[in-house]
């Protein structure tokens, strides 16, 4: 079977190596139309020795919706979490009968819909899945040891991925919590955003896990309150997420918030999840009456609607209070 792959970015490309690597069937779908090889260009440019001819035999690359479909069952969406809801929009009729699963981590900033309930909306509810979990494109792309959440609601749809989908690397580990996942994989991106912050502000390592913990408490609040499970928010695609993201300076949302504590703050990188996330995560938490005060902080920086040393004076300065309410 031909694994499909809709996104030729950073992870849609290093899944896609990773499988070709290991002798598998995969065709990537990009709008630019990014050939071959250019995708083995972007594994050499991150001093990745690979063969070529071994992936060039197993990876072929196409700007046809119908050609990436095609007798293919299992669809890799790889796109910004932001262009799903219009990418499905366009493109759904010949997702329909697919197997589709999302690997973006973000809640949509406009419908505040989590991937899959995007996905509710125009495909089979019964074959979606989710892929998320501690995986910085960079390790996949060098077959290092990934351990990744796969939920899926339907379990006989969920072992066949997982059987697919695995490599030598890459270790899926099956979950039905499919909303839980998604929680984890999506507000981590926020809490980074907060602990590049206090990083940038040279406020210390034990301020940095203060705030990763307390933002993990944050996130708890939001999953239960959407029913998930704890044990998932526990797992690889919570806490373990959350531990790589808040800590690395591989990390995107980790570098856009040190980036966004300096004085002359720009940045060229685009696929910043947490950035447009945390408003949705605020307006969630509002909808429930939960208090989120470092996602709050982090979202009115952004906006602009208050400074860093602000943000940080008033975290410092809220009320005394018991650590698990």
């Amino acid at each position: 079977m031909k694994i499909s792959i809709i996104g030729g970015g950073a992870l849609g490309s290093a899944l896609a190596l990773n499988y070709a690597s290991n002798q598998k069937k995969v065709i990537v779908w990009n709008r630019t139309r990014k050939t071959t090889e250019e995708i083995l260009e972007y594994k050499f440019s991150n001093n990745q020795r690979i063969s070529s001819q071994k992936c060039i035999e197993y990876l072929e690359t196409t700007n046809s919706i119908e050609d990436v479909v095609h007798d293919s069952n299992l669809i890799l969406l790889c796109i910004k979490a932001q262009s799903v809801y219009q990418f499905l929009k366009k493109y759904s009729s010949f997702l329909i009968s697919k197997t589709v699963v999302f690997c973006s981590k973000g809640i949509d900033s406009e419908s505040l819909l989590f991937q899959t309930e995007i996905g509710d909306k125009f495909l089979n509810k019964s074959h979606l899945a989710v892929l998320t979990g501690p995986g910085f494109a960079a390790d996949i792309m060098a077959e290092k040891p990934v351990a990744l959440t796969l939920a899926c609601q339907n379990k006989k749809i969920g072992n066949e991925i997982q059987n697919l989908i695995s490599t030598s690397s890459i270790r899926p580990y099956l979950s039905s919590d499919i909303v839980g996942a998604q929680v984890g994989g999506s507000l981590k991106n926020v809490i980074a955003i907060a602990c590049g912050i206090t990083e940038a502000k040279g406020l210390g390592d034990s301020a940095r896990i203060a705030v990763m913990t307390r933002g993990f408490t944050e996130i708890k609040k939001i999953g239960l309150v959407l029913g998930c499970e704890l044990e998932t928010l526990m797992g690889l695609s919570g806490l373990g997420d959350l531990t790589l993201t808040c800590s690395s300076t591989r990390s995107r949302n980790f570098n856009y918030g040190k980036q966004l504590a300096c004085e002359n703050f720009q940045t060229n990188e685009k696929t910043i999840e947490g950035k447009y996330t945390v408003a949705a995560a605020c307006l969630l938490a509002d909808q429930f009456g939960l208090d989120v005060p470092i996602m709050k902080s982090v979202n009115s920086t952004i906006t602009g609607k208050i400074s860093i040393d602000y943000a940080i004076n008033y975290l410092l300065s809220r009320p005394l209070g018991k650590e698990i309410e």
